[in-house]
């Protein structure tokens, strides 16, 4: 049966194109059609009718079934018959269709800068290949790119949020710029500066809010490119330049983080009850075994053993008779383990890799040397040791030490238990300590006590005895981000009063940069604006500089950052 093709079938836009034919040409479709029979003249836009002479234009369509498309049309050149106008012989222009000098359709070109768009290139290019509409990727690249250039204004952006991205980190840095209300990107900037910022705030008049990290570049931008917007201090940024505050603090207190282990001790997979008060003869042989060294090596016998009644039970099946196939369904193990077993006569040890040159084992006699000389610091040994030739990671020396520090842990003990004349003398807990880091502190003082485990919370509890300021700082923290979340500007206010009436030099400084930014900062509290969105955006851009390597150049990574508009941008 014969297929009768109809215009709404195959032609991009049937009201501006008759179907003259459908046939096949070797691997592709060839699609024949003509032009309408007038013509509007580009300059004056007068109707004409009078054609001078015609010619066909060669366009790639969208493919059918699979098959490319090729569509060859007849259109005409016209006389203007219009006195007044200068131009006497137009060549038709088909906008529906394609646009001027290109060699496909429209809809064709959109789809091919959607591919680019989302996939990138030579992703890209694998796909479109497969769907029957070949195209290089780099033809694909220069398609968005184009598209980045003509696409139209979205419209007015009253509400900004302006954020740096990095080119390389701690290195160099660009800007991004956020429609807050649309939750898009309104551009990317190549730089980040007070100059770049301004004169893209100069160029879009209409915003009258801009919502910011604490930078000071992006302040003095606001304030130079438009006077008359809000500022909105962003109020994750507030919260993480607090944070920032109350760990510089903590890490002068660092002698009065130290937690006595009692009650329990977590470890990975349950909790370790310990006295809260130690027998002398009991410490040394605790701290021997709990820590990490002398722990791995009885897991490893531990395991070993297992391993060992395993391998027992399987020879004792094999000699009572039982198939290969029987023991691994009874014992769970893989059938090339059990043949291998069963090939063996006893279970060997397994074998260790010899240290290559620079792991942490190679340095084991230099290591050991530095340490008997008194390089007990794990950063300053570990900053020695790389200076004398290795190249490995700190995790690597700290876990070379371990064993040395439990010896003179125990060593310890031993001389005070030898020195003590009673046998059962009791030591507090507290002799027992480990050290919080300001980092481990800080998040716990800034979770409110609901969301803490029942150790954090003796941890908390501790601290608050023992750290000065702790609870103070604890009750301001969480203050501040109850005041960010649904609080006022008058609670606010009293906010800072009690920070710099605390006594506590990291709070009162923290509170004194908030009065030089009080304005943005009050609006953080009173508007809805926050700089989420841009955070977002800013992963996505990290994405697309990965997944185009090398080619993340400025404008093609613009380019796939803005929004993919749907929008006709095709010229006449």
């Amino acid at each position: 049966m014969t297929k009768t093709w109809k215009n709404k079938d195959v032609l991009p836009d049937p009201t501006a194109l008759k179907l003259l034919s459908v046939d096949r040409e070797g691997s592709a479709w060839l699609v024949e059609a003509s032009g309408p029979d007038s013509a509007d003249c580009p300059d004056c836009g007068v109707i004409s009718r009078a054609r001078h002479s015609s010619y066909f234009r060669h366009l790639k369509d969208l493919p059918m079934q699979g098959i490319a498309v090729k569509l060859r049309i007849r259109v005409g050149r016209w006389r203007c018959r219009n006195s007044n106008c200068e131009r006497q012989i137009f060549c038709q222009r088909l906008a529906s269709v394609t646009s001027k000098r290109s060699q496909e359709t429209n809809r064709l070109l959109e789809v091919v800068q959607m591919i680019g768009y989302t996939l990138g290139g030579r992703p890209g290019e694998r796909l479109i290949a497969r769907l029957g509409m070949p195209v290089s990727d780099d033809t694909l690249l220069r398609r968005v790119k184009q598209r980045a250039k003509v696409r139209p204004v979205s419209g007015p952006i009253p509400v900004v949020g302006v954020d740096d991205w990095a080119w390389r980190k701690g290195s160099s840095y660009g800007t991004i710029l956020i429609d807050l209300q649309r939750r898009e990107v309104a551009d990317l900037l190549p730089e980040r500066s007070a100059d770049s910022f301004t004169l893209w705030l100069q160029q879009h008049p209409e915003v009258n809010t801009i919502s910011r990290d604490r930078q000071g570049l992006y302040a003095e931008g606001a304030r130079r490119g438009a006077p008359q917007a809000e500022q909105v201090a962003d109020r994750f940024h507030l919260v993480q330049n607090l944070i920032e505050a109350v760990e510089e603090e903590l890490a002068r207190q660092r002698p009065h983080l130290l937690m006595p282990e009692t009650a329990c001790l977590e470890t990975k997979g349950s909790e370790v009850a310990v006295p809260s008060v130690i027998q002398l003869s009991d410490v040394a042989p605790t701290l021997v075994q709990m820590p990490g060294a002398q722990r791995r090596e009885q897991v490893r016998q531990q395991r070993r053993q297992q391993q060992m009644d395993l391998f027992g039970r399987v020879k004792g099946l094999y000699a009572q008779g039982r198939r290969a196939f029987e023991i691994v369904k009874e014992t769970g193990l893989s059938r090339k383990q059990v043949d291998k077993w069963l090939r063996w006569d006893e279970l060997p040890e397994r074998s260790r890799m010899e240290p290559r040159p620079g792991m942490a084992e190679s340095m084991q006699e230099l290591a050991r040397h530095l340490w008997d000389e008194g390089w007990h610091n794990g950063k300053q040994l570990f900053a020695k040791i790389r200076q004398l030739g290795y190249m490995g990671s700190y995790a690597g020396i700290r876990r070379l030490t371990e064993p040395w520090r439990e010896e003179s842990r125990a060593a310890r003990m031993t001389k005070a238990q030898n020195s003590s004349s009673e046998s059962a003398i009791q030591v507090k807990a507290s002799v027992v300590r480990r050290n919080v880091s300001p980092q481990t502190a800080t998040a716990l003082l800034s979770q409110p006590r609901p969301m803490l485990r029942a150790r954090q919370r003796e941890i908390v509890e501790h601290l608050k005895e023992s750290c000065p300021g702790f609870a103070t700082i604890r009750h301001l923290v969480l203050s501040f981000r109850s005041i960010l979340c649904h609080g006022k500007t008058s609670s606010l206010k009293r906010w800072v009063k009690q920070a710099d009436a605390s006594g506590i030099d990291a709070m009162r400084r923290f509170a004194r940069r908030l009065e030089h930014d009080w304005a943005a900062v009050q609006n953080a509290v009173e508007l809805p604006w926050s700089n989420g969105p841009a955070e977002g955006h800013i992963n996505r851009l990290k994405t697309l500089k990965r997944q185009m390597y090398g080619r993340a150049r400025f404008e093609l990574l613009r380019a796939r950052l803005l929004p993919f508009s749907t929008k006709k941008l095709h010229q006449t």
